[in-house]
């Protein structure tokens, strides 16, 4: 997708008062027809939490494009929340098939935890799109194609920049002490940017990782970690954590112990409170990727189900913002 395109869609209200999950949704009338006089197919959206800011904005954005009883797009779309829970997200997945959709766009909780409803969607004739976070499918589950980000090129786009911060920052340093925040165990996204980090990191003699700790992607484990860390270690040049709510977290912490600058931090998101973090030298940079891409995943799936065949991939840009760049990306109306 265009990146005017999907800077546009940014615009949007947050709020997530209306996230459905758990439980079925109103089934839309599986013979209506698009405006152009064609099948409007009824596809599902399965997000696994709405709790991360970047699947929250993800689903808001299917609800935006694709509003409930519209009679002019190609979809009647059904948008579940899985709490948090691969357990959820597997029965929201079922709920969906058992209802007579026609297609299912499923953003995974885990690679594995998955499989089994994936499968169960196999038998029944059910297509299934990944997006974001891809899925390890095999001979008996399988999706069609996946719409998301390359996760292992951002790891080497952030651990590319946070060197670069290192070397500007630290010129004259033997070694660099590094910590690294992970994402939820089991998560493509954790694995995929962690191998990437680690690819590129691992190549570097200067840099001493101190310790890899598992922050779940969330704003108040980093926090924890990070207070922690400042009082176990005598010296930390930089963190690198696996998405932004992480690298919140561990801001505040360092903003508490008067190390703002002192300590380097790099995420993953592109989360726009972020971006005013590198703008104004608190934050050295993160790794944007685009939120709309399950609006893309839906726009695919009609296409398979249309008859089209598909790539077995459409990776999304992946853009790293640095302080030179946070400007310009915030008069984008990087909004989210």
């Amino acid at each position: 997708m265009k990146k005017k395109h999907w800077m546009g869609l940014f615009i949007l209200l947050l709020a997530a008062a209306s996230c459905s999950g758990g439980g079925s949704q109103t089934m839309p009338d599986p013979s209506a027809q698009a405006g152009d006089g064609k099948k409007q197919y009824v596809i599902g959206v399965s997000i696994p939490t709405t709790d991360l800011a970047f699947r929250r904005t993800m689903f808001e954005m299917v609800k935006e494009a694709y509003p409930e009883g519209n009679t002019d797009k190609r979809a009647q779309v059904l948008v579940y929340d899985g709490k948090n829970s691969q357990k959820q997200q597997n029965q929201d997945i079922k709920d969906l098939i058992e209802q007579g959709v026609d297609g299912i766009v499923v953003d995974s909780y885990t690679t594995e935890g998955i499989l089994s409803v994936i499968k169960y969607a196999n038998e029944r004739g059910v297509p299934i799109m990944a997006v974001d976070d891809r899925m390890e499918t095999n001979s008996s589950a399988q999706v069609v194609s996946f719409v998301g980000s390359d996760h292992k090129k951002m790891g080497n786009q952030a651990a590319e920049m946070l060197l670069r911060g290192l070397k500007e920052t630290y010129p004259e340093e033997e070694t660099w002490n590094v910590l690294e925040l992970t994402g939820i165990p089991g998560s493509a996204g954790a694995m995929d940017r962690g191998e990437g980090i680690h690819e590129v990191l691992d190549q570097e003699e200067r840099v001493h990782l101190l310790g890899s700790y598992n922050g779940e992607f969330a704003e108040e484990n980093a926090a924890s970690i990070m207070e922690d860390c400042l009082g176990v270690y005598d010296e930390i040049h930089a963190v690198i954590c696996q998405n932004d709510l992480m690298a919140e977290g561990c801001y505040r912490e360092i903003e508490k112990a008067g190390k703002v600058g002192e300590i380097l931090i790099v995420g993953f998101d592109g989360q726009r409170s972020v971006v005013e973090k590198i703008r104004e030298g608190g934050i050295y940079g993160t790794v944007l990727e685009p939120p709309d891409m399950a609006v893309t995943a839906v726009e695919k799936l009609c296409d398979y189900l249309d008859g089209e065949e598909l790539s077995p991939v459409y990776y999304q840009e992946s853009i790293p913002i640095s302080p030179e760049d946070a400007e310009r990306f915030l008069k984008e109306n990087l909004a989210w």
